[in-house]
């Protein structure tokens, strides 16, 4: 992507942006002195005052820079489960700067794009809500097309399922480069595989409980079609994940291996291996030779892998697709993040992350949310190697994307402190 260059811009974008606030709404609210605020991030002394305008960064067309406005109105809520929080510090994350670069997840010009950030709620939902005004959160918006809920501005709008309160042993920065992955490597796991996680949800289950016409039409096969019932990934199955060293690769080695899946990580074994080990795969493959990852992967297995996810791109994904091998009664899966081969030889399942369940179906999200807040507080996650950007505020974001984009990057994620 060409070097992003700032340009300030004093406007209010109608089409960014809904109504001001309710100033019904209990921003001032007494906080609680519950045990939930021994066990998570909770500001007693906060700012609470909540602004009729704030800055956004908005992208005009494709293939442009990122622009940097004041005097915008802040976001309402429009329903009684959304909750204002302020933003504190955004986590960057590759397609904030492949939509722009590649035309892709851009449905309106202009737009607010930005996938989760760290915040403090600051008014709270109508309805009875598990959050309080001054909770730290992270917020995922996989709802791109409501430029509410987008994180490249200083106040958001977050419905309470996508919420997931902070531990307080759990660092703020790290957190924010988390939820995208964990949300992904949560919704490939327990949705296009099958994957029950113990102590956590049925997700499989959750989301064939619902009437196949009211998921969205273009999820329904993957969600109701794509997995015969003795097709699960179970305890004891080898999962390849080609691309391991990304964020959501890392995260979808740990949660496998929480279910009792072996797993085979094939990944930049220099730059990640020791993390990768850390997190408890059985076995660790050097990307860097292809053919000879592709006959390790087949050694380890004793040619009888069933399960693969890739993070790379097609090309890559056509590689651990050739080591697949189907069985007489179950199917072999593969699911790509960044793309998949056109040919699906007979016996393979390609899948693709159905990844607006998780705002579509609200009571899956919540419960997704639910237990990664259990699996933070309980030390049970290795967080993602985290840059944090020298540079702070909005006006950052675009230094931070180059950076991001330049693929040079020591760490898996970069993140900027508004």
């Amino acid at each position: 992507m060409s070097c992003f260059k700032l340009r300030r811009k004093k406007s209010i974008l109608k089409s960014v942006h809904l109504n001001t606030p309710d100033p019904n709404l209990p921003i001032a609210k007494p906080l609680s002195v519950a045990d939930s605020n021994k066990t998570f991030h909770h500001e007693t002394t906060l700012d609470r005052t909540l602004p009729l305008k704030q800055d956004q960064l908005v992208l005009l067309a494709a293939k442009e820079e990122y622009q940097l406005f004041q005097n915008v109105t802040i976001p309402s809520p429009i329903n009684d489960s959304e909750a204002v929080v302020r933003i504190e510090t955004l986590g960057l994350n590759p397609i904030d700067w492949k939509g722009p670069k590649y035309n892709f997840g851009l449905p309106s010009f202009p737009c607010v794009l930005g996938r989760e950030y760290v915040g403090i709620v600051i008014q709270v939902p109508k309805k009875a809500s598990k959050v309080q005004v001054g909770d730290v959160v992270l917020a995922i918006s996989t709802d791109y097309r409501d430029y509410r809920k987008a994180a490249f501005q200083q106040f958001a709008i977050a419905p309470e399922a996508n919420l997931c309160r902070l531990p307080v042993s759990v660092s703020r920065d790290k957190a924010a480069s988390i939820g995208v992955a964990f949300v992904t490597a949560t919704l490939l796991l327990g949705v296009c595989l099958g994957l029950r996680f113990p102590g956590g949800p049925d997700m499989l289950k959750e989301v064939r409980a619902e009437p196949i016409e009211r998921l969205p039409e273009d999820i329904r096969k993957e969600c109701h079609g794509s997995l015969e019932d003795n097709e699960h990934l179970r305890t004891g199955d080898w999962l390849a994940v080609w691309g391991a060293g990304s964020a959501v690769g890392f995260l979808t080695i740990q949660l496998a291996k929480l279910a009792g899946v072996r797993t085979i990580a094939i990944a930049d074994a220099v730059k990640r291996g020791g993390l990768l080990v850390a997190s408890g795969t059985d076995a660790l493959v050097h990307r860097q030779d292809t053919a000879e990852a592709q006959a390790i992967v087949r050694s380890v297995t004793q040619g009888r892998l069933l399960f693969g996810v890739d993070t790379v791109g097609k090309e890559s994904a056509k590689l651990l697709q050739e080591v697949l091998t189907p069985q007489d009664t179950r199917r072999a899966h593969i699911v790509g993040l960044t793309g998949l081969p056109k040919d699906s030889p007979a016996g393979i399942v390609q899948h693709k992350v159905p990844i607006k369940l998780f705002h579509e179906h609200a009571r899956l999200g919540e419960k997704v949310m639910i237990w990664m807040e259990d699996l933070l507080r309980d030390g049970k996650l290795i967080l993602p190697e985290v840059e944090i950007y020298a540079d702070r505020g909005l006006g950052a974001v675009n230094g931070a994307l180059n950076k991001l984009s330049s693929g040079k990057m020591q760490s898996q994620r970069i993140v900027v402190n508004l």
